[in-house]
């Protein structure tokens, strides 16, 4: 059985714990229906999914808003493999249904408030009746939407504000904002994303917001000589708005991560600041610094196994807690487990990322110790620890405990350059500040600050410390001085940048073993990552033609938008690109070349092109030339083609 949970704030961020019923009262076969609700009923989609890897049981923690009436849930099941024809659905730890394992398929589950504690109401799923069953099914369940009557609490103080059952943040700027608010904007989006690790969703808007409803949370920036925050509500949404400037501002903003809110009154707050926030602790340090560092440090806690047959735990592992990428990855696990009897065979498996580190057979010595390695070649941003325990049953024999400390557990790393390619190396190559700028081809800078916004959101979401963003002029970035984010880009910012992409009408791509040149007059976006140096920036640019008015700039929110979405996890790429169709693409360096269709449609320009790249390739091999004169020959070679093809022989 394995537990996968997924939550939205600090509440729920511990590791699920696998929950087996050891007995459990037959129930129909069928979905139960819940009784018809009164006319207040209200309905709201919440985070939380749960999913079980064959035989077992496993159980997450559902957010329910304080002051309302609970009145069931909904939830859709997904099933892979060889399904089972059931499974048990509980609430609270108590069996509530049995329905039939279809994938897809919406089922109700009844809950009361009774059910509820400390704002979670537990929802598991059991496969199996058999406890020696083997099954290679997946079951899930996510997707969550609660039934109940009644109106959420309104908050009334900094410190109730963020509630966990909150849908939807935005974080409001004026149109028009300074660069002091627009700074104060980017760390309130990124202590927020922290905030809430789930689904929640987290925004920048300009000027005004764009949801409302008594689960929305708006937090508004603004301009003042001193520092105020206070809460109020607009219709039924709750507002936080905080004025200020410079340092001040910033710092309240990146604070709505601290615990210490809850210190806030009713009366409006005049000074708001968490000097801890994106510091460095001294785990972290002692990580960076290649020294082991306990599990428990990097919050996991101890991992359990048991049962009978097969039983899983999955946690993460994260680069950026190293201060950079890594080249090698090496824990020690120690832990204890029952006795097994020599008729009962009996193993720990290891996995890093889906490959085998490790293994070691259980007998009557109760110890157990794993040292486990992986090279950079394994290594992901997040690496996926899964420890699984494989056991002979016997329906009358004992189900096997073990249990790994998370005290007396330690990873360390060896620092390196990491093997994951240009995009899938964030963050971690820039843990903890972020310098921000803006590029030539911003509309504004508020503009521009909305997707590094969003990209900001699914970085913090991949990192495992706050974020702490300030915005710095491009050059900052362009002269390889430090790490950072360049939004906006255009021409000019990916010719300084020396980008793997150019962002211009003759697109020369950087394959890894070569360059791919397109000649096109049709905008595009481009997110990617540049070495500079010693340092690397993150680029969302465009390029449109002269006659266009701002299809780069909409191209940029495309991509970003993609990215949001998605989840930096997703991001594998070298290049994520979107064409003027909207289409979004990613593109990796050693398979960027053009495709056939592409040659038949340019027809006798790529000719051109091809004749012109080897000339140029053999200039390069002699010395004769550099790499930006081969962008200026390939584009008059190409241009020259492009009037030849247009006026005809005889006029050219």
């Amino acid at each position: 059985m394995v537990t996968v949970t997924a939550g939205t704030s600090r509440g729920v961020r511990r590791r699920a714990r696998v929950a087996l019923a050891a007995a459990a009262l037959a129930c129909p076969l069928a979905v139960p229906v819940l009784l018809p609700a009164a006319a207040s009923a209200e309905t709201t989609p919440t985070s939380g999914s749960v999913t079980v890897e064959g035989e077992g049981g496993s159980s997450t923690s559902v957010p329910v808003p304080d002051g309302v009436r609970l009145r069931g849930l909904t939830a859709t099941l997904s099933v892979a493999g060889t399904a089972p024809a059931s499974v048990r659905l509980t609430v609270d730890g108590h069996q509530v249904a049995r329905v039939r394992a279809k994938d897809g398929a919406t089922v109700r589950l009844p809950a009361s408030t009774s059910d509820i504690e400390d704002g979670y109401v537990t929802v598991g799923v059991i496969v199996g009746d058999d406890v020696c069953g083997d099954s290679d099914s997946e079951v899930s369940l996510s997707d969550f939407t609660l039934s109940y009557s009644g109106r959420p609490t309104v908050p009334r103080t900094v410190g109730d504000f963020f509630s966990d059952a909150v849908t939807d943040v935005q974080v409001v700027i004026p149109s028009d904002a300074t660069d002091d608010v627009v700074e104060a904007g980017l760390a309130a989006v990124a202590a927020v994303a922290d905030r809430y690790r789930g689904d929640t969703d987290v925004t920048m808007v300009l000027g005004g917001a764009t949801k409302a409803g008594p689960l929305v949370r708006l937090v508004m920036l603004d301009s003042a000589d001193s520092l105020s925050a206070s809460v109020r509500t607009s219709g039924e949404t709750p507002v936080l708005e905080i004025d200020g400037q410079d340092q001040d501002l910033a710092d309240a903003a990146a604070a709505l991560d601290s615990d210490g809110l809850a210190l806030g009154g009713t009366g409006a707050v005049t000074a708001l600041s968490d000097q801890a926030s994106g510091a460095t602790t001294a785990s972290a340090t002692a990580a960076a610094d290649g020294e082991d560092v306990p599990l428990a440090d990097l919050g996991i806690e101890d991992i359990t196994l048991d049962g009978s047959g097969t039983a899983s735990s999955y946690d993460v592992v994260r680069q950026d807690v190293f201060g950079g990428s890594v080249d090698g990855l090496d824990l020690h696990l120690t832990g204890v487990h029952t006795a097994v009897p020599s008729d009962v065979d009996a193993r720990v498996d290891a996995y890093l990322n889906g490959h085998l580190v490790g293994s070691q057979a259980l007998g009557e010595d109760t110890g157990l110790t794993l040292d486990l390695h992986a090279d950079g070649d394994d290594l992901r941003g997040d690496n996926a620890l899964e420890l699984r325990l494989v056991s002979t049953c016997s329906a009358s024999g004992l189900p096997i405990d073990v249990e790994i400390s998370g005290s007396d557990s330690t990873v360390s790393a060896t620092r390196g350059t990491g093997d994951l390619g240009a995009l899938a190396s964030w963050p971690q190559v820039a843990p903890g500040a972020l310098a921000v700028a803006v590029g030539s081809a911003a509309s504004s800078t508020p503009d521009a600050a909305v997707d590094a916004a969003t990209l900001l959101v699914a970085l913090q979401r991949a990192s495992t410390d706050q974020i702490v963003p300030e915005l710095v002029d491009a050059s900052d970035l362009e002269d390889g001085s430090r790490s950072g984010l360049l939004v906006g880009a255009g021409e000019d910012d990916s010719d300084a940048l020396d980008a793997g992409l150019s962002l211009s009408d003759l697109r020369v791509l950087d394959t890894g073993s070569g360059s791919f040149a397109l000649a096109s007059s049709s905008p595009f976006a481009a997110l990617q990552s540049v070495r500079v140096g010693s340092h690397d920036v993150l680029v969302l640019g465009g390029w449109e033609p002269d006659n266009a008015d701002g299809d780069d700039v909409a191209l940029m929110h495309t991509v970003a938008a993609w990215v949001g979405r998605k989840g930096w996890s997703e991001v594998t790429g070298t290049y994520v690109v979107a064409n003027d169709a909207g289409t979004v693409a990613q593109l990796a360096a050693d398979t960027a070349t053009p495709q056939e269709a592409v040659i038949d449609r340019t027809g006798s320009s790529v000719w051109w092109l091809v004749l012109g790249g080897a000339a140029l390739a053999l200039l390069l091999a002699l010395g004769w030339v550099a790499r930006r004169r081969q962008r200026v020959a390939l584009a008059r070679l190409v241009h020259a083609q492009q009037a030849y093809d247009a006026t005809g022989p005889s006029q050219a």
